[in-house]
C-alpha cells in the first residue's frame, strides 16, 4: 500500500512538475498582464514587515 502510496505521489509531483514547466511562462506573463501591481503589493507587504520588526526591535 505504502508503495503505491509514493509511486502515486511520485507521478503526481512529476506531473506537477511537467506542467509548471510548460505554462510557467505563460502563467506568468498572464498574471503580470492581469494584475501588475500584485507582486508590487507583495514586495510593500514585506517592507512594511520590515520595518514593523524593526520598529519592534527599536522599542
Amino acid at each position: 500500500m505504502a508503495h503505491v502510496a509514493s509511486e502515486n505521489q511520485m507521478g503526481a509531483s512529476h506531473g506537477l512538475l511537467s506542467l509548471s514547466r510548460q505554462g510557467g511562462n505563460h502563467l506568468q506573463r498572464i498574471s503580470q498582464r492581469r494584475n501588475g501591481g500584485c507582486i508590487e503589493a507583495m514586495v510593500t507587504i514585506l517592507n512594511y514587515r520590515k520595518s514593523l520588526r524593526c520598529q519592534l526591535v527599536q522599542h
